[in-house]
């Protein structure tokens, strides 16, 4: 089994720039074996809209099939808010993070 895959995001995401994370998280998920999970790095994102979140929970759907779990770390409240209000299960956000 090899290892987690960390994506960082480098900005705010907006519609056209989740396209991109998509097409990342989708590319990293395509090794032979794929990895055992993906983090998303979401440490320099303070805000999201709907139109992101849903794109999110595609990309997830996605994963889920392919049996490659995904998951948000550093992600602010107001972002965090905005994710679980769309569907997004908050035990795959900020799994694991603790605040020092």
């Amino acid at each position: 089994q090899g290892d987690f895959i960390l994506l960082k995001i480098n900005g705010n995401l907006n519609y056209p720039g989740v396209e991109h994370v998509v097409s990342e998280i989708q590319a990293a998920s395509d090794t032979d074996p794929p990895p055992p999970g993906i983090v998303i790095d979401f440490s320099v994102v303070t805000s999201i809209d709907f139109t992101v979140a849903q794109a999110l929970i595609t990309v997830l759907e996605e994963m889920d099939a392919k049996r490659v779990p995904l998951f948000f770390s550093g992600v602010c409240d107001a972002v965090g808010d905005v994710m679980i209000k769309s569907g997004i299960e908050p035990g795959i956000i900020n799994q694991g993070t603790q605040s020092v």
